[in-house]
């Protein structure tokens, strides 16, 4: 955590003098169609794109150059743990990792069009990867994040349930496909740390995977009416 928040002002310093543009501080962006979604970029540049930065400790010990190129140094049961893989000696966010699943919460939050994600090197250039929306994934994402507001949060909150020692809302399961659909091998941001390992990637966000959406929109997600 540290070192992350140690390295975003250098990731943004390098990426303002390689691409001469200015990225300004964000702040924390309400979405101002549905006020319950927010995030906090960690730059914004221009009024279409978001910057995200990552400092990832295979990046500490390795440049992009040395992870990406043929006779890479760094194992590849080390390479295969990270939110990455090497395409073209580019690093390649993978969709089914959590930091994908960030990036397309966070253009969902700010209406922007894509994310700059940065993978800060301690040594050398950063690893740049441009990515777009994700239309189909920021519907499921609002359904789902509409449907934990209004059926859980805001009743919570508005009906004091905790401090009248009553039993909190508990949200349905939107979709039967939840449980048909094949499980597949979760991906960690941790992506498999290795106690004493000091080029896994450090992160204490939970692992997310693809999932199925309910048939809905945030619009027929309202809450039902009480006796």
């Amino acid at each position: 955590m540290c070192y992350g928040l140690e390295s975003e002002p250098k990731a943004i310093l390098k990426c303002e003098i390689a691409t001469t543009t200015r990225v300004s501080t964000a702040g924390f962006r309400v979405n101002p169609e549905f006020p319950f979604l927010g995030c906090t970029p960690d730059g914004l540049v221009g009024n279409d794109t978001v910057v995200e930065i990552k400092a990832l400790k295979i990046f500490k010990q390795y440049s992009v150059e040395k992870v990406t190129c043929k006779n890479s140094p760094v194992p590849r049961n080390v390479l295969g743990r990270q939110c990455f893989k090497v395409e073209d000696w580019n690093c390649v966010l993978k969709h089914t990792h959590a930091y994908y699943y960030q990036c397309q919460h966070i253009l969902l939050a700010t209406g922007r069009k894509c994310c700059d994600l940065i993978l800060y090197a301690a040594t050398g250039p950063d690893s740049v990867e441009r990515i777009p929306r994700d239309e189909p994934l920021i519907k499921k994402i609002l359904c789902f994040l509409t449907a934990l507001w209004m059926l859980v949060i805001a009743p919570e909150v508005f009906e004091m349930r905790a401090p009248r020692n009553l039993l909190p809302f508990v949200l349905a399961e939107p979709s039967k496909s939840l449980h048909s659909s094949k499980q597949s091998p979760l991906e960690s941001p941790d992506c498999g740390v290795i106690p004493g390992d000091p080029i896994t990637c450090t992160s204490s966000f939970e692992s997310v995977e693809q999932f199925a959406a309910p048939e809905c929109t945030p619009a027929e997600l309202i809450l039902p009416r009480r006796n």
